[in-house]
């Protein structure tokens, strides 16, 4: 399904009321491409909530705005995010830009969004993190637990206001090249994961990797 922007009030999707089951688009398996402009808000839960192995997001030049997920996937396929789309988790105390459990591969790149009022990025038992050329913020920036490799590079900037720009735990390895990890405490935290590469003009700060033990090269 391709969903894309046009005029006036024809290039936004909202979903009201105050269920938390409040979601504007839903997927089961199946295909999900926005873009032109198009916005999608909802006040609580998710601006795109992803079920089943064949649901998968391709958001392109489009706003996704959630409550607690801007997109959410649950055994779920790939989600990518491009094309100076933004996707943001606007909860007080709770909001994740993108949150995938049992999911596919997360992409984020040529100047997308990502913002997290508590996660920008969260990932379990999924597939491989990379964000090239874009943007992630959150208290947490990107958390990973029993995942794939995590690679932010090409001029991407990972900004944490809480306590880690990339936290890994059980996942694969972290690669940080001509990008941006800054966080008010650890830059990058990782347990029990795999490597950590910083390399080609790329910048680290806070605590910059201010603990990694039982790395599995």
């Amino acid at each position: 399904m391709t969903l894309q922007g046009g005029e006036g009030n024809d290039n936004e999707i909202t979903a009201t009321g105050s269920s938390d089951n409040n979601t504007a688009i839903y997927v089961d398996n199946g295909l999900l491409t926005l873009k032109g402009g198009l916005k999608i808000g909802v006040q609580r839960e998710y601006g795109i909530r992803l079920n089943g192995e064949g649901a998968s997001a391709y958001v392109e030049d489009a706003t996704v705005i959630g409550g607690y997920h801007g997109i959410g996937a649950n055994n779920s396929g790939n989600i990518i995010v491009s094309s100076g789309a933004t996707v943001t988790g606007k909860g007080i105390d709770y909001g994740n830009g993108i949150m995938a459990h049992n999911s596919g591969n997360i992409t984020v790149s040529s100047g997308a969004t990502i913002t997290g009022s508590y996660i920008g990025l969260a990932a379990s038992n999924s597939g491989n993190i990379t964000v090239s050329g874009a943007t992630v913020t959150g208290r947490r920036s990107i958390q990973a637990g029993n995942s794939g490799n995590i690679t932010v590079s090409s001029g991407a900037t990972v900004t944490s206001y809480g306590r880690y720009g990339i936290k890994a735990s059980y996942s694969g390895d972290i690669t940080v090249s001509g990008a941006t990890v800054t966080s008010a405490e650890r830059g990058i935290d990782a347990e029990y994961s795999g490597n950590i590469i910083v390399s080609s003009g790329a910048t680290v700060r806070g605590g910059g990797v201010a603990r990694s033990y039982l790395c599995i090269p």
